[in-house]
């Protein structure tokens, strides 16, 4: 094919008797050049060797199959650190700047402020458990054990104060499902120990479980209200809540 033909250049002429062009007729010229000069660069460029395909540019967002820049797990870990260190008033913006990411990275990987809330809640609850399982190793007695017990609790929330304090709306809640989540975890232990006392009693089996409920709600009521205002010493607020929840023993 002609190629001025497929740029779409007007047919040449003949003729010799053409009058001189005029200025636009000048301009129409240039244009009709620069499109020729175009046309034969593709050309050459269609005769090159190299017929890869162009690179498709990459999406927003992290590529697929690509791993995470954080895990839930490192979120939560920053998490608890900016509590440590800021108090229970922290904020999302400080979670988010202690882990080096952005707060929406947290509510896609985690959730919001409350869901983050229940994985601190969660790394409460399983910590203080393998401590005080630890430390009831070596007892026998029930009163013993339950003393070890109570003592374990308090004595962690001495050390993780603000942690336990930016939880405690979540444990604060009856009929949420974190709640009973909280409640049933805490109240397992004690079902078992009460069983016996019910038993040797002639309780009815479900007395245990009431008795748990019972010493769950005391045991967290005085928690909250001591943690908050320490008016008397670690050992004697343990020695106290032994005697009351050793009771039904």
């Amino acid at each position: 094919m002609d190629l001025e033909l497929e740029v779409g250049l007007p047919p040449r002429s003949t003729s010799a008797d053409q009058p001189p062009p005029n200025r636009s007729s000048f301009r129409h010229t240039r244009f009709h050049t620069a499109r020729l000069e175009y046309a034969l660069s593709v050309h050459a460029s269609a005769d090159s060797h190299d017929e890869s395909p162009p690179k498709p540019s990459r999406g927003r967002g992290r590529p697929r199959g690509t791993a995470p820049l954080v895990t839930r797990e490192e979120i939560i870990e920053a998490a608890v650190r900016a509590v440590r260190a800021l108090g229970p008033a922290v904020t999302m913006d400080d979670i988010a700047a202690e882990a080096g990411i952005t707060k929406p990275i947290i509510y896609r990987t985690v959730g919001d402020k409350e869901a983050v809330g229940v994985a601190i809640a969660d790394y409460l609850s399983f910590t203080v458990e393998d401590r005080t399982l630890e430390l009831l190793e070596s007892e026998d007695h029930p009163r013993e054990r339950l003393r070890v017990s109570v003592h374990g609790f308090f004595k962690f929330l001495t050390e993780e104060r603000s942690l336990f304090l930016f939880v405690e709306h979540g444990w604060a809640a009856p009929g949420g499902a974190q709640f009973e989540l909280m409640v049933e975890r805490a109240a397992a232990k004690m079902i078992d120990t009460y069983s016996g006392a019910a038993q040797r009693r002639r309780f009815p089996p479900t007395a245990a479980r009431t008795w748990a409920y019972a010493s769950v709600g005391a045991l967290h009521t005085v928690a909250v209200m001591w943690i908050r205002d320490p008016y008397c010493e670690l050992d004697e607020v343990v020695e106290h809540m032994t005697t009351y929840l050793d009771r039904p023993l």
